[in-house]
C-alpha cells in the first residue's frame, strides 16, 4: 500500500524532490530485537528502505524499564511514567532504583523479541540492505532533563559510535528518546553534526514549516488498519 501511494525512501533522501506523491521514510525507534531480526527483514523483502534509530548503551539483551515496569499491563500509569521521564531524567538505572524503593515490581522476563538487539544482530540487518542506523542517544535518558554537557555527550557518543562500528550505514540523524526536546538539545544535536532529529509525534513534515532538529513524525499505533493508514497518506485524515 505504501508503495503504491507514496514515494518510500531512505530517510536521508526525505527532503529531495519527489514526484508529486507523498514522500515517506519509515523509521523505527529502540532497536528492539524483533524489529532488528524481523522487522528489518520484512521491509527488505518488500523493497522498503527503513531506519532503526539505535541507543547503543542499551544494546545486548537488556530490557528497558518501561518494559519492566509494565509487566503484562495494558499502559503505564501517567503519574508513575511523569515521574520517571521528568524527577529522574528517563534514566534506566535511576528509574529502576526508585522503583525498588518504592516497592513497585520490575519484572524482566521477557521474550526474546521485546528485549534490545545484539550488535551483532544489527550488523545482520544492515548487511540485507536498504537498513540505516541512527542514533537514538547513547543510554536513552531525557535530553530535554539534562544539561547541556550531558547532551552533547549522550549524542556525539552515541554517534562517534555508530560511525566506528557500521560507517557508511550510520547516518548523521538522531531520534529523542521520548520524543522530548528543547531548544538546548536543538543546539546540542547541531553542535555534534546532526543533519536532522525527530521527535515521535505531531503530524506530517513539510520541510518549510519545521527546524531540521524538531521534525515531527507520524506515529503508526498498533490499532491502525491498512486502509487507516491509506486515508492518512492521501491527506483524507491528518492525525
Amino acid at each position: 500500500m505504501l508503495a503504491s501511494e507514496a514515494d518510500v525512501v531512505p530517510l536521508e533522501r526525505i527532503d529531495e524532490p519527489g514526484d508529486g506523491r507523498p514522500r515517506v521514510a519509515i523509521t523505527i525507534d529502540d532497536a528492539y530485537r524483533g524489529a532488528v531480526n524481523v522487522g528489518a527483514r520484512e521491509l527488505v523483502e518488500r523493497g522498503l528502505p527503513a531506519t532503526i534509530f539505535v541507543p547503543p548503551g542499551r544494546l545486548g539483551n537488556q530490557v528497558f524499564w518501561w518494559d519492566a515496569l509494565l509487566y503484562r499491563s495494558a499502559k503505564l500509569d501517567e503519574h508513575l511514567r511523569n515521574h520517571a521521564l521528568y524527577k529522574l531524567s528517563g534514566s534506566d538505572e535511576r528509574v529502576r532504583a526508585w522503583a525498588v524503593g518504592a516497592g513497585i515490581p520490575v519484572r524482566d522476563e521477557l521474550p526474546a523479541y521485546a528485549r534490545t538487539a545484539t550488535r551483532a544482530e544489527l550488523d545482520a540487518a544492515v548487511s540485507l540492505g536498504g537498513i540505516t542506523l541512527g542514533s537514538h542517544s547513547w543510554s536513552h535518558p531525557n535530553l530535554a532533563s539534562l544539561d547541556a554537557d550531558d547532551v552533547i555527550s549522550e549524542v556525539r557518543r552515541s554517534r562517534e559510535w555508530l560511525r566506528t562500528e557500521f560507517g557508511e550505514k550510520a547516518i548523521d540523524w538522531l531520534a529523542y528518546p521520548y520524543g522530548l526536546e528543547s531548544l538546548q538539545t536543538r543546539v546540542a544535536v547541531a553542535a555534534a553534526s546532526y543533519v536532522g532529529a525527530l521527535c515521535i509525534g505531531g503530524g506530517w513534515h513539510r520541510a518549510s514549516e519545521f527546524s531540521p532538529f524538531a521534525r515531527p513524525r507520524f506515529s503508526i499505533g498498533a490499532g491502525l488498519s491498512v486502509a487507516g493508514l491509506r486515508a492518512r497518506v492521501q491527506g483524507a485524515v491528518l492525525s
